[in-house]
């Protein structure tokens, strides 16, 4: 048997998919729990606070103190003001399931079912247990403004006589273009002859889209899941080609439900159209970004580390946002996510570069082949002892892969930050504050939602078996703090009040109790007073009484 060796120092983790953590849910239908944000919980407490104090003080000294703690109140339970993080990425990053991660349910398909999202998605805290969502078109004159150069490109660029190309090529992304998109949008067009009938006046009033422009419709779900299955007609690309595309023709998808990390007043909006190629879902995300309090950039890890071309890619993508509209780097202005860190790492020894890190390495790597040889050396003949070593070896291996895998999450994210520190000091020349760090996160959304059981059909999870080592936690509660942090702020003066208040009360009821201590003082001393008063008294009256006696035997004698 190959001997023991305590990693315990080097990592305590057990490989385990349903591990506990602080975001653990018992499945998405159920409602997410609660997160312990500790500022959210520190408002509640305070809440409580006022309430008791305002029924001490009403109780004791009338309605005197009432009417400010009840403006106070209000200030405290009034509804969060919302703070917009708008999460965008290029196709293929992983935005959508970082999406769901952040969530912690499968709210928005991904690609792994044949479809992305394509429509803007607002995703709001509602404090219910069910799930809506309200879908707002197009108006007639955008949608005539959406038509036009589609239209107008159509006739342009083909000879006469040409026509539409089939559904079926348009399905597949065989033809893309003015013509295609029509087509999706039309599919009687299918086909078609392209002549002066094809016209904004005629597409804008067609029978298949003139009941849902300028319009909106609503509707509900009891589960993340059914509220999915109903959003991915509106807001997938793929659809049946017989159907119009609607996605086109939404102005934005709004989604309330109960998103515990959303109900500080973070509003999470999921945006295509980051270097995307389609014209009017780039001027859509444009205006968002324009008016975004926050910016999450979603990064794939290969393209970090791995592209030619990675280090002017994050140049360029990074400068687009730092000094966007005046944005400075810190205050969660903008905030990276680096996906894929529960990929494998295939060549460990250039990935650690610390000798701590080598040792450790060539520790685990003697310790997996000593399992190994065991393994070997027993064979199938003993299948309890067999498997219990084949599970010790697949613990070592996870061991493994998530040191090296939080390595290189470390490297990526100074990385990150010093890049993004350069070319915000290249925008901003003549600036020398000192910059606070980017706020970069390393993250694994596959990992997470493995050990979080999304799906129990899912496999074990590729690398980590603890969830704070995805990255998810970290940057829920930074998200969650962006609404947060400005409630704080405007809150300021009501706790400074409240906590003035709280100096007069105590005040007030500190002198009550000095007077009462001195009443009790002044009481005492009139009562020994009194009482030595009363034995002297006494005494002449007995004495009286005595002296009266021997006068009246006195005369009765004579």
């Amino acid at each position: 048997m190959a001997p023991n060796i305590d990693f315990s120092a080097l990592s305590s983790r057990k490989s385990t998919k349903n591990h506990s953590s602080t975001f653990a849910i018992q499945g998405c239908s159920n409602r997410p729990r609660p997160m312990p944000y500790d500022t959210w919980g520190k408002l509640e407490i305070l809440k409580d606070t006022v309430k008791k104090v305002k029924k001490f003080t009403c109780r004791r000294r009338g309605e005197e103190w009432a009417q400010h703690l009840d403006t106070l109140l209000s200030e405290l339970e009034a509804p969060p003001s919302t703070r917009s993080v708008v999460v965008v990425g290029h196709t293929g990053h992983g935005k959508t399931t970082l999406f769901n991660s952040l969530l912690q349910c499968p709210l928005l398909t991904t690609a792994t079912r044949r479809a992305c999202t394509s429509a803007v998605v607002e995703v709001h805290y509602d404090d219910s247990l069910d799930y809506r969502a309200t879908i707002e078109f197009l108006s007639k004159e955008a949608w005539e403004e959406f038509l036009s150069p589609l239209v107008a490109d159509v006739h342009e660029s083909t000879t006469s006589p040409s026509k539409f190309p089939p559904s079926d090529d348009v399905q597949k992304n065989l033809v893309l273009g003015s013509a295609a998109t029509l087509v999706q949008i039309y599919p009687h067009l299918s086909g078609q002859l392209i002549d002066k009938d094809v016209s904004v006046e005629s597409l804008s009033v067609h029978r298949s889209v003139t009941n849902m422009i300028g319009s909106s419709c609503e509707f509900t779900a009891t589960s993340p899941a059914e509220m999915e299955k109903k959003l991915r007609g509106y807001i997938s690309a793929r659809q049946d080609k017989n159907k119009p595309t609607l996605w086109h023709m939404i102005k934005c998808a709004k989604i309330y439900g109960p998103f515990q990390m959303l109900a500080t007043g973070t509003v999470l909006v999921d945006l295509p159209g980051f270097g995307d190629s389609n014209l009017i879902r780039v001027q859509k995300a444009d205006q968002y970004l324009k008016d975004a309090d926050s910016i999450l950039l979603v990064l794939d890890i290969r393209r970090v580390i791995d592209h030619v071309d990675a280090r002017e890619y994050l140049k360029k993508s990074i400068k687009r946002f730092v000094g966007f509209d005046g944005r400075a780097i810190s205050d969660s202005a903008l905030i990276i996510a680096v996906t894929r860190s529960d990929v494998q790492i295939n060549d460990p020894q250039n990935a650690v570069q610390d000798q701590e890190g080598q040792d450790f390495l060539n520790n685990i790597n003697n310790e997996l082949d000593n399992y190994t040889e065991d393994i070997q050396r027993v064979g199938g003949g003993l299948q309890a002892g067999f498997e219990q070593l084949e599970q010790t070896l697949n613990g070592l291996h996870m061991q493994k892969h998530s040191f090296l895998a939080l390595r290189r999450a470390e490297r990526i994210r100074r990385y990150v930050q010093d890049l993004g520190a350069s070319i915000y000091r290249a925008i901003d020349k003549e600036s020398s504050a000192v910059l606070n760090p980017f706020s970069v996160h390393v993250v694994g959304s596959v990992d997470y939602q493995r050990l979080q059981n999304f799906d129990a059909t899912q496999p074990d999870p590729m690398v980590f078996t603890n969830v704070a080592d995805t990255g998810i936690p970290a940057l829920q509660a930074q998200l969650s703090s962006v609404a947060l942090h400005e409630r704080l702020e405007k809150l300021m003066p009501t706790l400074t009040s409240f906590d003035s208040m709280m100096s007069e009360i105590h005040q007030y009821y500190k002198s009550q109790v000095t007077m009462d201590n001195q009443y009790i003082s002044k009481a005492t001393t009139v009562l020994e007073d009194l009482k030595k008063y009363n034995e002297i008294t006494h005494n002449e009256r007995i004495e009286g009484i005595g002296g009266l006696v021997d006068t009246l035997i006195c005369t009765i004698q004579a």
